[in-house]
């Protein structure tokens, strides 16, 4: 029962993703990364500091208090940069920032709501919110800054 909520998600996802005009708008690379952070964000496994463990039956804690050094800010970031990308790819600049704080709370909303209904035991934490907001927003600039070096490039290149 615990693993429902991601099992489903990956069900639906895949779904989508199998017909062949989907895939135009979907890299099989960005189906594989959200696949992982399904896995990563909505079952009961748990990364700590390198550890991967199952976590027992619980409903997870929430915390409001701010403390960004710590190791799960640099996680959360490293897992929200290509999704950051992935928004910059489709979307204009100015929405990563909603972008980001949209994913942030909702990814932390649903673990709170799915901790509740079936005892997945995840944390809700303003720290992964500021987290994933920063890292969809580093994705983004990264994305749109090598688009436009690539676009130099290519001018300089045909301009030779």
């Amino acid at each position: 029962m615990r693993w429902l909520f991601g099992l489903i998600l990956a069900l639906l996802l895949t779904a989508w993703y199998l017909p062949k005009e989907n895939r135009k708008h979907l890299h099989l690379w960005e189906y594989l990364y959200l696949m992982t952070v399904n896995v990563l964000v909505f079952t009961p496994l748990s990364i700590t500091d390198f550890w991967i463990s199952i976590t027992p039956l619980g409903t997870g804690r929430v915390s409001f208090e701010v403390y960004l050094w710590q190791f799960s800010v640099l996680e959360n970031i490293w897992l929200t940069i290509p999704l950051g990308a992935m928004i910059a790819k489709h979307r204009p600049a100015w929405s990563l920032i909603i972008s980001g704080l949209v994913v942030g709370g909702g990814i932390e909303t649903i673990q709170y709501l799915i901790s509740h209904w079936w005892w997945l035991n995840r944390s809700s934490d303003i720290n992964d919110v500021i987290a994933n907001a920063i890292g969809v927003m580093i994705g983004g600039v990264v994305w749109k800054v090598g688009s436009k070096l690539k676009g130099s490039l290519t001018t300089v290149m045909k301009g030779n």
